[in-house]
């Protein structure tokens, strides 16, 4: 296995870079160390190591609450389908807010976002 492993993809024109914790030939390793896990909002990370180390697989280790998260095969394919579907946005320069739980809920601008999503918006509908 390989420690701090380098890893680059290209997805719609743009490239991402960064450093896997722990890469072996068929999974990759991401410690965390949230006081508050939240699988989610990692999970476009993991879709682009994953993406570009080819491997099927994709472990997150909360370390503060020694919690082991496993991305499968159908949870990374649709976490990269939205890491591409975002840089086509933001290639094309579509910085339109589009809010809704799952997008709201791990973008780190929410809080000071005038068209952010919250509960009691849809109670109001």
């Amino acid at each position: 296995h390989e420690l701090e492993a380098p890893v680059e993809t290209e997805l719609a024109g743009l490239t991402f870079s960064g450093r896997v914790d722990v890469l072996t030939g068929d999974a990759l390793l991401d410690y965390k160390t949230d006081q508050h896990p939240d699988p989610d909002r990692h999970a476009l990370q993991l879709a682009l190591y994953a993406h570009a180390t080819g491997v099927r697989q994709a472990l997150l280790a909360y370390l503060r609450r020694e919690r082991l998260v496993i991305f499968g095969r159908e949870r990374l394919s649709s976490a990269l389908e939205l890491a591409e579907s975002l840089a086509k946005r933001m290639r094309s320069a579509d910085y339109v807010a589009t809010p809704g739980p799952e997008m709201c809920r791990i973008c780190e601008y929410s809080r000071i976002c005038d068209a952010a999503w919250n509960a009691s918006d849809s109670a109001t509908d």
